[in-house]
C-alpha cells in the first residue's frame, strides 16, 4: 500500500517503479475515497503557503504538483489509472484498477476507466 496526500499516483509512480523491480506486482489498486482533504484544497493555495515557509525553495514548490482533485473522485481515479497504465515504468502485463471508497457507507465501487480524460 502506498499512502499519499490525495492518492495521486504522480506522487506514487516513484515507489511503484521500485516493486516493479523487486517483486511483480499483478495490480495496482489505485483507490480514492469521498470528503478528500485534497477536494477542499487547491495546489495554489499551498504553494503559497509552501512558499510563506520556505521562501528560498519558491521555483521548486511553484513548479510542483501537490495532488489537488479539480473534478468529481472518479475523474481523479481514472486520471491516476491512465496516468500509471501510460507510464513506462510499470510493466505491460499489470492490472490496473480503480476504486471509490465511500466514507460515510464504507462500500467500494470500481470506477471505469474507458471514460479517461488523460
Amino acid at each position: 500500500m502506498v499512502r499519499n496526500a490525495g492518492g495521486r499516483a504522480f506522487d506514487a509512480i516513484r515507489t511503484l517503479s521500485v516493486l516493479q523491480t523487486i517483486g511483480a506486482p499483478g495490480t495496482i489498486v489505485v483507490m480514492h475515497h469521498t470528503d478528500c482533504g485534497m477536494t477542499h484544497f487547491h495546489d495554489a493555495d499551498i504553494k503559497k503557503a509552501l512558499v510563506e515557509i520556505a521562501p528560498n525553495e519558491k521555483s521548486s514548490i511553484e513548479a510542483s504538483r501537490f495532488g489537488e482533485i479539480k473534478n468529481s473522485i472518479e475523474e481523479s481515479i481514472r486520471e491516476d489509472v491512465a496516468l500509471l497504465k501510460a507510464s513506462p515504468l510499470i510493466k505491460d502485463d499489470t492490472q490496473i484498477i480503480g476504486l471509490a471508497y465511500d466514507t460515510a457507507t464504507g462500500a467500494l465501487t470500481e470506477v471505469d476507466d474507458s471514460k479517461s480524460a488523460l
